[in-house]
């Protein structure tokens, strides 16, 4: 491409191939003549428009800026001082991408979770959940108190606390959990097998995808304290909670009737107390998976399948799924979710005709977790070629973040 070059001593411009740049030099004489008033350089420029139209003053100063009218230096410090002309900067709105608006998280930032019982205690709220879990594990029955044992070592517990959040992030309760340190106990003293079933997560993508061709409502329950409907076959005893010990007889200690979450045992219990319901209710386990449990009325389903404490419901056979699902209410302590919206990091949402599975709560987290909210967005956010060496590179100083 041929450069355009303007003389403004006789008002012209020309295109020329034979143009050498001299960028040490500039429009001044050897005798640092002073160059001619701005009127007249103002009137040059217009005459060297092209006809093109009228030019503003912001053109003709970026003309001037470019042919190096302003900011020369001057060794002697004579004439009037230079003028800085600033760069133009953009003047639009920037808005967010609609496609990522909704990655936000609207989080309510003063709530925490407590890392200890005395942090906890300061708390209202986390008082009344404490109270809450205490009294429905009495409800329960889980345990008795009793004198400690001569050469017996009660199992330790702690208090366990979780913010329970909606999928837009608010606040639904505050959840405090009694768990027993299962870590000290002894393999053969108390306990056997610890082994549970637990649902695949390729289980959970065929029932969605079986639910949304034939049409079936998905149902979602939860099981309160769940653990704690197994029942044990060892004597455990564990010590009293902090907060919650008895005033009478402070060293009396608790003979577990049923299990407890932090048992090794627990999980095991529970899924034997739900299969067992379950089998007596006239349902099949299925040979691909253990977790998911069938029944056939006539030439209609329902399928119950099982994730520890979360139950999904389908099926065509909506008599055999109420009453189901009031069986598990007496049989237990459920809480009835309505319709099928978020399960095992899954959000699903419904259309016309189809589900629509995403992970924007969880893409939303690692966001926020990494301070890359207000990043741009990009289709490949890496390398998609990238080769990664053991030897390469440099130990990082915190790799807390990173495991």
């Amino acid at each position: 491409m041929s450069p355009k070059c303007c003389d403004p001593l006789i008002g012209k411009c020309y295109t020329s191939r034979n143009v050498v740049f001299d960028e040490a030099s500039s429009w001044w004489t050897s005798e640092k003549e002073t160059l001619p008033d701005s009127d007249s350089l103002q009137s040059a420029q217009l005459q060297l428009d092209l006809g093109v139209g009228e030019v503003s003053d912001d053109d003709t100063a970026q003309r001037l800026w470019r042919t190096g009218v302003y900011e020369q230096p001057s060794e002697e410090g004579e004439g009037e001082p230079s003028r800085t002309v600033e760069p133009r900067r953009s003047t639009r709105i920037k808005r967010p991408n609609p496609k990522y608006v909704n990655v936000v998280i609207t989080e309510e930032e003063d709530a925490t979770e407590p890392e200890t019982f005395e942090e906890a205690q300061l708390s209202l709220e986390w008082n009344k959940a404490m109270k809450e879990e205490f009294a429905a594990l009495e409800r329960n029955q889980t345990w008795e108190l009793v004198p400690k044992p001569r050469d017996v070592k009660p199992i330790s517990c702690k208090w366990v606390y979780k913010l329970k959040r909606r999928t837009d992030g608010l606040i639904e309760r505050y959840k405090a959990r009694l768990v027993a340190r299962g870590f000290s106990q002894q393999y053969g003293l108390d306990y056997d097998e610890t082994f549970s079933p637990v649902v695949k997560i390729t289980t959970v993508r065929v029932l969605l995808a079986l639910a949304a061709n034939k049409g079936w409502n998905l149902w979602q329950m939860d099981v309160k304290n769940v653990f704690l409907h197994g029942e044990l076959d060892r004597e455990i005893y564990m010590s009293q909670p902090m907060g919650f010990q008895n005033q009478d007889h402070p060293e009396y200690v608790y003979k577990l009737r049923k299990a407890l979450y932090g048992l090794k045992q627990a999980p095991r219990a529970w899924y034997g107390k739900i299969a067992e319901f379950l089998t007596y209710s006239g349902y099949s386990v299925t040979s691909a998976d253990c977790s998911v449990f069938v029944k056939s009325v006539n030439t209609k389903l329902a399928t119950v399948l099982v994730y520890v404490d979360d139950l999904i419901i389908t099926g065509d056979c909506e008599e055999e799924i109420f009453l189901i699902k009031q069986n598990l209410s007496v049989c237990f302590q459920m809480k009835e979710l309505g319709q099928l919206k978020h399960f095992l990091g899954l959000e699903i949402d419904y259309t016309h005709e189809r589900l629509v599975l995403h992970q924007k709560r969880y893409s939303s987290n690692l966001l926020k977790k990494f301070g890359m909210v207000n990043c741009k967005p990009i289709s490949t956010p890496m390398e998609a070629n990238a080769k990664v060496c053991a030897l390469e590179g440099k130990d990082l100083e915190d790799a807390t973040m990173y495991r």
